[in-house]
């Protein structure tokens, strides 16, 4: 899914602590999955196609 609210403004809400103030604004467009990924799968993943990818380049 695609995001529809790039130019979304930063909070400016109250803060006292002062840590989000200016924080949250989203200047373009990114997806989101439907489907949640665990560290696991992302791990098995990456392991599987990156890692591999990544020593041929490095060997070249």
């Amino acid at each position: 899914m695609t995001s529809g609210a790039s130019g979304s403004p930063a909070y400016k809400g109250p803060d006292p602590t002062g840590r989000v103030t200016g924080r949250g604004s989203v200047g373009y467009e990114f997806k989101l999955s439907r489907t949640e990924v665990t560290t696991a799968q992302w791990v098995e993943f990456y392991n599987t196609f990156l890692v591999p990818l990544v020593s041929t380049v490095a060997s070249e």
